[in-house]
């Protein structure tokens, strides 16, 4: 079966810049890391989606989730992964970030897979320190909307940043709102579309 994309890291020598590892991770299907965080051993966690259920991503449901993987940093090997999505959607993080409590978020992107016509909305995961799914949210509005970025407060609320298309979010006042980083993301036929940042705060 032809492989349409793996996740890759590497850990390189800090003076000569020469690799110590490099291993890929992944299956048969589109499986991609978008975003990686030191954790609080001194290991590494990635995230982005998964397509494949062979592989690495043995435990996957078949469906197309966000995909997050802890290894450990002296050799790159896989210490636990996690699959978390929506039945009958797609999804991905685009970015994550670490808490407090040693846990971890990620941010990202809905897109209902039975209905095309239906905009995709920002979703967002809080796992644990052991990788297990502590909650999940979607949000948006009538447009498309994904997270691009995250961070826990000092007050320990979650404050998120993205993009939004959607007129009937409050606050929506059409942009414009454009950069190289963001139109990576979205439907190029969006490209002209009228849109705005945006943030959102949870406690």
């Amino acid at each position: 079966m032809e492989n349409h994309g793996q996740g890759f890291a590497t850990k390189l020598d800090a003076t000569t810049f020469n690799p110590f590892w490099y291993k890929t991770y992944g299956g048969s299907g589109s499986d991609y890391c978008n975003a990686s965080v030191v954790t609080q051993d001194s290991n590494l966690v990635l995230t982005g989606h998964a397509a494949s259920t062979d592989g690495d991503c043995i435990g996957n449901n078949g469906d197309f989730n966000t995909w997050t993987w802890k290894i450990n940093a002296d050799n790159g090997n896989i210490i636990w992964k996690n699959f978390t999505g929506v039945a009958g959607d797609s999804t991905s993080a685009f970015n994550m970030t670490t808490t407090k409590d040693g846990g971890f978020l990620l941010g990202g992107i809905v897109v209902n897979s039975l209905d095309p016509l239906l905009p995709p909305d920002g979703y967002v995961v809080k796992l644990n320190s052991n990788g297990d799914t502590v909650w999940t949210k979607k949000m948006g509005g009538s447009g498309v909307d994904y997270f691009l970025g995250l961070v826990e407060k000092n007050d320990s609320r979650i404050l998120l940043g993205g993009q939004t298309y959607s007129p009937d979010l409050p606050g929506y006042h059409g942009g414009p709102f454009n950069t190289q980083r963001f139109r990576h993301y979205t439907d190029k036929k969006k490209s002209n579309t009228a849109s705005d940042a945006w943030m959102v705060e949870l406690k």
